[in-house]
């Protein structure tokens, strides 16, 4: 017998089948450093004859075996490992050879689990004689849980009425493996703490915890360890008030206990924040908006978005907090609630709800319609239109300040431009403004040294003098 082998022997302190160190029981099987292992010492062997003791099922890889086949030796709870020893058995009038094919059925406390051992290897296909079944046979194991404690055994076929098996024995041996688990804690409340009724600690993953209050024998709260050992439940039934707990993980039959802690429960939630910022139906330009509001001085202020977490802060003296979101939101509407909680872990009512939008985006800006590039007329009419509805329009007219954009323009002669940019309500600016050129024709007429401005008829009006005095001269 060695390490790791399954059996746990006398110099051994624990055997949980490997030489693995981390799960409790190390590699030279002794318990490490906050852990415990415990083992049932059940040690069996089971002889079957091919043809005399051939138990007959529809299926070889998931048997059905009756309630006769079980094994009261095998009727406590625990964690097995069964193995092959030795002998093989011929299921076709001495050929194809296997290291006997024994079907088990075990009930792990969430179902019957149904399987065999023998012929379910891929690495151990029918031989040809018994001695090579026999080599085959001897890497074959399978550990398994027996919840409630009933296993079912029988060597099994699909045949058996043919009589056709060999009637040669095989023997097959099922150990008790340690069963080793992290000794539980309560780690909140810690020792002398104050508490809510939310109470956590550490165990091995997968166990089921109970905590017990004041010596009581019902359990105040129950838990599975998570992935990582950690659990959490809410206490039932406990007034307010200083108690002793005492928390206990169980894996399959193996139960371990803490030592009792003593702590006071406080059953008095904070009051309700409220969310102050931003203010309700307000467009901001960011998507990390200031959250802000007040709550119980000191208490701990959970701002969500639905089930999503967006930022934890604490309630400064006077009752204020504010925090940011720690991941960026999304341009769009947001709907933001808030919770407290105290040193105890009790945690408040919910806030009030504010929505508001994030827009990041700038606005993009058209002149939709405005004056011919070269007119006479001093008036120019412009349009102006945006991707985004709600914008207000700024203008700048050839170079001067931006200022709010006339539907009109009234210049002098000459070429100008209109820069136009939308501004959107959360005050994003367009950065690429929309340009529009054109040029108002000077209309003035020349007359001998002097000139005066005239209006195109007046014009017209000499053109036809200066035609009539050429016609006179001729």
């Amino acid at each position: 017998m060695k390490c790791g082998d399954g059996v746990k022997a006398a110099s051994e302190a624990c055997d949980d089948g490997n030489t693995v160190s981390g799960d409790g029981c190390d590699s030279a099987c002794a318990v490490e450093s906050g852990s415990n292992c415990q083992n049932t010492g059940v040690q069996a062997f089971f002889t079957r004859r091919g043809r005399t003791d051939c138990t007959q099922v529809s299926s070889i890889t998931a048997p059905s075996l009756a309630s006769s086949t079980s094994q009261p030796v095998l009727s406590v709870p625990g964690r097995y490992r069964m193995h092959y020893v030795s002998g093989a058995v011929s299921y076709s009038s001495g050929v194809n050879w296997y290291p006997g094919i024994l079907g088990v059925n075990v009930d792990a406390g969430a179902g019957v689990q149904r399987f065999s051992l023998g012929i379910d290897s891929p690495t151990v296909p029918p031989s040809a004689t018994r001695d090579e079944a026999m080599t085959l046979g001897f890497p074959l194991l399978r550990d398994f849980d027996a919840g409630t404690g009933e296993v079912r055994l029988a060597l099994i076929g699909t045949e058996c009425g043919l009589g056709s098996n060999s009637d040669t024995t095989v023997t097959y041996r099922v150990d008790a493996l340690s069963i080793c688990q992290r000794i539980p804690a309560i780690t909140s409340p810690s020792s002398g703490g104050l508490s809510g009724p939310s109470i956590g600690g550490t165990a091995s993953p997968g166990a089921t915890v109970h905590v017990y209050i004041d010596g009581g024998t019902t359990p105040a709260c129950t838990a599975t360890a998570d992935a990582s050992g950690h659990w959490t439940c809410t206490l039932s039934g406990i007034a307010a008030g200083t108690h002793s707990a005492v928390v206990t993980s169980t894996l399959v039959s193996a139960t371990e206990t803490a030592p009792a802690i003593n702590f006071t429960l406080d059953l008095t939630p904070p009051a309700a924040p409220v969310i102050t910022g931003p203010k309700p139906d307000s467009v901001l330009a960011t998507s990390t908006p200031a959250l802000s509001g007040t709550a119980d001085p000191g208490s701990l202020v959970t701002v969500r978005e639905g089930s999503t977490v967006l930022c934890t802060t604490t309630a400064n003296d006077s009752g204020k907090w504010s925090c940011t979101p720690s991941t960026p939101l999304a341009d769009g509407p947001h709907t933001v609630t808030a919770t407290a909680s105290n040193a105890a872990g009790s945690t408040s009512p919910v806030s009030n709800s504010v929505t508001f939008t994030t827009d990041t985006q700038a606005p993009d800006t058209t002149i939709s319609h405005g004056p011919d590039s070269r007119t006479e007329d001093n008036a120019a009419a412009f349009g102006y239109v945006s991707n985004e509805n709600g914008v207000r329009y700024e203008c700048s007219l050839d170079g001067t300040a931006y200022a709010p954009c006339k539907d009109a323009y009234d210049v002098k002669p000459g070429e100008h431009t209109l820069r136009v940019r939308a501004v959107d309500a959360a005050g994003n600016v367009d950065a690429t403004p929309a340009v529009y050129t054109w040029t108002v024709e000077d209309t003035r007429a020349f007359a001998g040294g002097g000139c005066s401005a005239a209006p195109a008829s007046s014009w017209l009006a000499l053109l036809g003098l200066l035609g009539l005095r050429r016609r006179n001269r001729r």
